[in-house]
């Protein structure tokens, strides 16, 4: 009786199937590691644009120097960027702009 080839275990796999089950439960754990790291960073590289410190997407105002982040939009309330020309919300101007209508 022959003892390598597809059932034997021996040449080509290596402890049988048990080799490759464990080789794929190794490639799913390092694909979740990569896509927790992955998603951390992405949420930590946030800077503030004055002073370049550390902000979270959520802050109206840098808790490092205090240049606004964020603001109100004075038409519909809505939160905006501070660099934005219109609301998204309800097409305001802000800061002075006048709408075309």
């Amino acid at each position: 009786m022959c003892n390598w080839g597809w059932m034997g275990g021996g040449m080509w796999w290596p402890h049988g199937f048990g080799f490759l089950s464990g080789l794929l439960m190794l490639a799913a754990l390092i694909f979740v590691i990569y896509l927790f790291l992955k998603m951390f960073n992405s949420q930590a590289g946030l800077k503030c644009p004055s002073c370049q410190g550390r902000i979270q997407s959520t802050f109206l105002r840098c808790p490092h120097c205090g240049a606004t982040l964020k603001h109100h939009c004075q038409r519909c309330s809505a939160i905006i960027e501070a660099g934005w020309q219109y609301c998204p919300s309800c097409e305001a101007g802000i800061n002075g702009i006048k709408d075309s209508e």
